[in-house]
């Protein structure tokens, strides 16, 4: 099982840049291929073997002094990629701009584990390690649901589906928040360790 060991599930990224962002400002750093590897913490391997930061004009790497050369990823574009690939967000280094923060609009698409027949789920599970910064009032929705959001996603409506209690019977039901946090606590992950937990 190791060639598949952190492809637990379709589970797709799309980074939206709402700016230019350099290299020295922290693109986006990627390491194509980390998403079959069994070691989630693959840092030290994917910085010294290939990891680049995302850009629009195909080079990588921060501007010489002059501002010359260098990867940018520009305002408008986006990249999307297997949300399992070692990713991260490098500290902003850019002597000119260094109270700039990278600022993206972010977008996932994931499959919903229905745990039912073979043929009408996928039985497998958001690895660990997988999180996601949303409202908890906005869980529990598919992609179907956007396309009438006005009526499927207002409140109360929206949260009692967050939390697994409710839905419209012609809707499925996407990953509620209780459901996510469960398996973030159960697993001691993002803020649910022990240690944390005791300070919570």
């Amino acid at each position: 099982s190791l060639l598949y060991a952190r492809n637990f599930l379709h589970s797709y990224t799309m980074f939206i840049s709402l700016q230019n962002t350099t290299a020295r400002m922290g693109a986006t750093t990627l390491c194509p291929g980390t998403h079959h590897c069994a070691n989630a913490d693959m840092e030290d391997v994917c910085l010294s073997n290939g990891a680049f930061e995302a850009s629009s004009n195909g080079l990588t790497g921060p501007a010489d002094d002059d501002g010359d050369g260098g990867g940018v990823m520009l305002q408008g574009d986006a990249m999307m990629f297997n949300q399992n690939v070692w990713h991260r967000g490098a500290a902003n280094r850019d002597p000119h701009n260094p109270d700039t923060n990278r600022v993206m609009f972010i977008l996932t698409f994931v499959t919903r584990n229905k745990g039912i027949a073979p043929l009408e789920s996928d039985y497998r599970y958001q690895g660990l390690g997988t999180y996601y910064y949303q409202r908890w009032n906005t869980w529990g929705h598919t992609y179907q649901d956007l396309a009438d959001a006005d009526t499927v996603m207002r409140q109360p409506v929206a949260a009692l589906r967050s939390l697994g209690i409710w839905k419209p019977s012609d809707r499925r039901w996407g990953i509620t928040w209780m459901e996510h946090m469960a398996r973030e606590l159960a697993n001691a992950e993002h803020f649910y360790d022990r240690d944390e937990l005791k300070v919570f």
